[in-house]
């Protein structure tokens, strides 16, 4: 199953020469889980290791989910850009260097999931009793 997708552009209108273009979504069932903060974490990891000097992302100033993804992600707002309509986008900014100790933790532990707790300790759970039988 498909969770999202992220997009890396070394190339593109508006991009000044050393940034990236990070773009990403989450199918609605697969939000709120950390999924978009850590996948920008590893696409931004990514460009640094490509070249990339600054990485820039695009958000809808409807869409204040997106802009809290960019936020999280360690990206600062810079001066607003105007989309093909005129109106503008809202954008953040992240120079790609080595990671700060809070990104470079997320990036280990990953997102809370059925196998992790929130603080990133694998989840235990009781041992069967029996050879593989369940129940009585």
């Amino acid at each position: 199953m498909l969770a999202g997708t992220v997009d890396v552009r070394f190339e593109g209108a508006g991009l000044l020469p050393g940034q990236v273009n990070l773009a990403y979504g989450l199918h609605p069932a697969w939000r709120g889980r950390g999924l978009a903060t850590r996948a920008v974490l590893l696409a931004a990891r990514y460009a640094a290791r490509e070249g990339g000097a600054q990485a820039v992302i695009q958000v809808d100033r409807d869409n204040p989910a997106s802009a809290a993804v960019a936020r999280r992600a360690g990206f600062t707002p810079a001066a607003p850009v105007p989309r093909a309509d005129g109106a503008p986008f809202d954008r953040y900014v992240r120079e790609l260097r080595a990671a700060a100790p809070r990104v470079r933790r997320l990036l280990r532990s990953g997102p809370p999931g059925p196998s992790r707790s929130r603080t990133g300790r694998r989840a235990t759970s009781p041992k069967p009793s029996g050879r593989g039988r369940t129940g009585s």
